[in-house]
């Protein structure tokens, strides 16, 4: 079991407070707000993922629920329509400006803080060990090499919500197989 026992049983419902707040925020106090919060709580994660790296594995419900937030993060942790906004006026263009210098940049930090994290999860001894050719060859290719700015593809042949199913059985195989 893993040693934070009420930061283990936090987590999900931390994750979804702060992915909410980021995926409703449209002003830059809002945004600010939200990709901080999420930031700090990345911070708590990687800080926690390091300090208890021989234990990951041992708790399949917990270890498939952090790499599932890590993915989803680095899946969905901007909005869309921030990115894909078009200014129709004065107004719009200086909004484009603060979604272009502000909110890009920082979710584009925090989603790569996510995309490592998801990295070192992976590649953590001893979860995944009996995989590591594959998980190098299928896996981590998807999230791009390090100091890359683009968006992850998801992972082939699997979507949606057949990600956590996909994620389990990943584990339960690595588990298997130690």
């Amino acid at each position: 079991m893993f040693n934070d026992k009420p930061f283990v049983t936090q987590l999900p419902y931390r994750f979804n407070r702060l992915n909410r707040a980021i995926l409703v925020a449209d002003k830059p106090e809002l945004w600010q707000a939200a990709i901080a919060e999420m930031s700090a709580f990345l911070d708590e994660l990687e800080a926690w993922l390091h300090a208890n790296v021989d234990l990951l594995g041992e708790d399949l419900a917990t270890s498939s629920r952090v790499l599932s937030l890590l993915l989803s993060l680095s899946a969905t942790g901007t909005q869309g329509r921030l990115e894909l906004f078009k200014a129709k006026d004065v107004k719009g263009e200086a909004y484009r400006q603060q979604i272009d210098s502000d909110y890009l940049p920082k979710s584009r930090a925090m989603r790569r803080k996510a995309i490592d994290l998801a990295k070192f999860y992976f590649t953590a001894p001893p979860v995944f060990a009996s995989l590591q050719e594959d998980i190098a060859f299928e896996i981590l290719p998807p999230f791009g090499k390090p100091g890359r700015q683009t968006r992850p593809r998801p992972l082939d042949g699997v979507s949606g919500d057949s990600n956590r199913q996909y994620l389990r059985t990943l584990i339960r195989h690595a588990l298997a197989h130690r």
